[in-house]
């Protein structure tokens, strides 16, 4: 490869890594029978609209019953198709190692973490980038909208997850609901 091939190639790289450098992710777990954990990222400048977009957001721990929480979590799909449009990433994965390499592609400004797994992320992610705490985060109203968004699909994915045999079935019907 000659010179002048490797230094397009090296600035390809480096206006592909700019339109992410503003990139904020929201990283939850959730724990069960099985455990599933949910990324979500967007750009800082589209986090007001989102957060604008999304007042119907809450934790699924704050549903009343069971009747309650299920009514939220069928009535998310079609509520999430409003926002969709403004994360630039929702993934699943039930290891946590594929979340720490997902976090290392994108190369986020801002991570924000559940607590319980804070650790976990300051340790195995050596990034320059500014790790949140999720008890933290909900205090700020943007952050908090993101890090709900990340819950709640670590919550639906754990569910399906839960009652189904593969990985690729549970990304499967989520696609199909339109969550991922």
């Amino acid at each position: 490869m000659g010179k002048k091939r490797k230094k397009q190639k090296k600035r390809q790289q480096q206006k592909f890594q700019n339109l992410f450098s503003d990139l904020i992710i929201a990283v939850d777990w959730s724990k069960g029978k099985k455990t599933m954990f949910g990324l979500v990222g967007t750009s800082q400048e589209k986090l007001p609209k989102l957060t604008s977009n999304a007042p119907w957001l809450k934790h699924i721990s704050e549903s009343r019953n069971r009747r309650e929480r299920r009514a939220y979590v069928e009535a998310f799909p079609k509520r999430f198709q409003r926002i969709r449009q403004d994360l630039n990433l929702v993934k699943i994965t039930p290891k946590w190692q594929v979340s720490k390499t997902i976090i290392k592609e994108q190369n986020p400004k801002t991570l924000i973490v559940d607590d319980t797994i804070y650790y976990k992320y300051k340790v195995a992610c050596e990034l320059k980038t500014n790790i949140i705490l999720e008890s933290q985060a909900k205090k700020k109203p943007h952050l908090r909208t993101l890090s709900l968004i990340a819950d709640n699909i670590a919550y639906i994915a754990r569910e399906e997850y839960e009652h189904s045999k593969t990985l690729e079935e549970v990304k499967r019907r989520l696609r199909k609901r339109g969550i991922l």
